[in-house]
């Protein structure tokens, strides 16, 4: 997921608290739900979530990676 964000958008995940993250919905969400296929029923991720709940985690999983501690 890293490799196709740009820098910018790099840097204002990294700006933004964890409860600020939901502020990703309309753009970095749209492209994961389009991305990783969660529109068109991508089971292996979705199991019995729903797509925002995915999207969300995705989200929250780049936001940890960028600014906690390896």
């Amino acid at each position: 997921m890293l490799v196709i964000l740009t820098d910018d958008d790099k840097q204002q995940i990294k700006a933004s608290t964890k409860d600020e993250l939901f502020g990703f919905h309309f753009n970095l969400g749209k492209d994961i739900r389009n991305s990783f296929g969660l529109n068109s029923g991508n089971a292996a991720l979705l199991g019995k979530r729903m797509a925002d709940d995915v999207y969300m985690e995705i989200i929250e999983k780049v936001w940890a990676r960028l600014t906690l501690p390896a």
